[in-house]
């Protein structure tokens, strides 16, 4: 994880202008799915790792 150790802001904050402009717009904002070390590890195995809570966070929306 020495990767996120040299990102200075979260993905949150990152994307707050973004959520403040729907806001303004009075657009339907949600929240954004990341998952983690998929730039380091791109195998067929990881990518079908990512799957499962992919949907999961699409179900809750």
């Amino acid at each position: 994880m020495g990767l996120q150790k040299d990102i200075k802001y979260t993905l949150e904050e990152l994307l707050r202008p973004f959520e403040l402009t729907f806001e303004y717009i009075k657009a339907d904002y949600r929240p954004f799915f990341a998952y983690y070390g998929i730039e380091l590890n791109s195998s067929k195995e990881w990518v079908e790792k990512s799957i499962v809570p992919y949907l999961e966070f699409l179900n809750k929306l």
